[in-house]
């Protein structure tokens, strides 16, 4: 008598049902396995047939969608509106959408934003060897993904390269008004568990950043002193003007705004900052300089940009140099944080000061605290009292 041969897609693993199927190549990328493999929890041959035969349908029918979904929309070069029914030279390829997009979103950004949205751009073409904005898709998308990942990047050096493609996809299909989904939508990116913490910068490397700061007095050491007492970002501090920092106030304080040169990173960045410490010391040694410019740092700041990143890339070489090999300049930022939560300030006020975004629906509330409560609060971090 023949053995019955087991239902299609289906074994058999100590008695029972298992189905099993093939993920079809080109849809591989869409999953982290290239077989799938379930249970049915069924011993009895005909439940196993009707489970295997109803879900193998299912996968079928959804596999087909995905298939539709790689196109975006079926036979859109038939279609008036769509991409594919607007002439080519029409469109900007990907080089034209990049200069339109540095040259609209560009401006008042640091030259750091300038090279990395061009290096995404460049990646993508060199991965997919796309240049035409309707030949691009969601595999060309998933396929930059996994070039990126093969790279050997960082994941949150991926995330960085491909949103920004995604980025510039989105301004041109707004600006163009082009009726298609972005094909980088939706594709799964592996979540940034590789983010190298910030070293917190407090304590004795903290007095030993500072003493070094008022030994060497000059207007490089001035912006990192006048950092290191206040949390201010260092693009924050380093398009100060001069008018921004008020010493004949009761409490001596700096004000945050938006100017041309430089923009603000959210709406809670613009704040004032009640000045204590080294930073006081700095801004004194600031405003009495015999630099004539209405720049608190005319080395990096003037009336048309900012070069944060220049000053930035000074400072990681001091650092290394003088204070350790994990110490960064962002880490008195985070240091600034934790000083002020170790004296029990309140979070809505280390908010405030340090200009992070409102935490809560509340927090956004009323006028926030006063300059003179933050005058306490900041004295309690008071490095020479």
């Amino acid at each position: 008598m023949a053995t019955k041969r087991h239902p299609r897609y289906t074994f058999k693993k100590n008695g029972v049902y298992y189905f099993s199927r093939s993920v079809p190549k080109d849809l591989r990328h869409h999953y982290c396995s290239d077989r799938l493999v379930e249970s049915l929890k069924t011993k009895i041959r005909e439940q196993a047939a009707l489970a295997s035969k109803v879900l193998s349908s299912r996968l079928d029918q959804y596999w087909f969608e995905l298939r539709l979904n790689e196109n975006d929309v079926p036979l859109a070069q038939f279609l008036a509106n769509s991409t594919k029914g607007i002439k080519q030279n029409k469109l900007p390829t990907l080089n034209e959408a990049l200069e339109l997009y540095l040259k609209l979103k560009g401006n008042n950004r640091g030259r750091n934003f300038h090279i990395q949205t061009t290096r995404s751009i460049e990646y993508f073409v060199k991965a997919t060897k796309k240049k035409a904005l309707t030949d691009i898709s969601t595999k060309d998308a998933a396929n930059y993904r996994d070039w990126l990942v093969k790279k050997g990047l960082k994941m949150s050096s991926v995330h960085r390269y491909y949103s920004g493609v995604r980025s510039v996809l989105n301004f041109i299909i707004s600006e163009y008004g082009i009726e298609i989904r972005n094909p980088l939508l939706g594709v799964y990116l592996p979540p940034k568990t590789d983010s190298d913490k910030r070293c917190s910068i407090k304590g004795d490397k903290l007095e030993l950043i500072q003493q070094k700061c008022v030994k060497a007095d000059d207007d490089i050491r001035h912006l990192l002193a006048l950092i290191s007492d206040s949390g201010m970002r260092l693009g924050e501090a380093v398009g100060l003007l001069k008018s921004d920092i008020c010493l004949d106030h009761p409490i001596p304080h700096v004000c945050i705004q938006e100017h041309p040169h430089r923009r603000l990173k959210t709406t809670s960045s613009k704040r004032l900052v009640p000045l204590v410490g080294i930073s006081l010391w700095a801004a004194r040694r600031i405003l009495a300089s015999e630099n004539t410019s209405k720049h608190c740092f005319p080395r990096y700041s003037n009336d048309t940009q900012v070069r944060a990143e220049t000053a930035s890339g000074n400072f990681s070489v001091w650092f290394k140099a003088n204070i350790s090999k994990d110490a960064t300049v962002h880490g008195l930022r985070h240091g600034f944080r934790d000083r002020l939560r170790d004296q029990k300030v309140p979070t809505e006020a280390i908010d405030q000061m340090g200009g992070w975004s409102k935490r809560s629906v509340g927090a956004g509330y009323g006028d926030g605290y006063s300059l003179e409560v933050l005058h306490e609060f900041m004295k309690r971090i008071d490095t020479q009292t």
